[in-house]
């Protein structure tokens, strides 16, 4: 998979910053017109604390349809 773009994103301030994306993936070398698939959309939520030059990836999943 290979990342195309943020679909939406929103941040919450607790112990540093919670990210919550959604981002779409697609295949490399996809049947679409820019080279790149239809693809997929995930679900993630990442926790930066910079005083401790920390980012972590706390989820990572198919987003829900709807």
């Amino acid at each position: 998979l290979e990342f195309a773009r943020v679909v939406s994103a929103q941040r919450q301030v607790v112990s540093g910053i919670k990210y919550y994306l959604r981002v779409a993936a697609a295949e490399e070398n996809g049947a679409g017109s820019n080279g790149v698939s239809d693809g997929r959309v995930f679900d993630a939520v990442v926790v930066v604390k910079p005083w401790l030059q920390s980012r972590a990836l706390v989820r990572f999943a198919p987003a829900d349809a709807k």
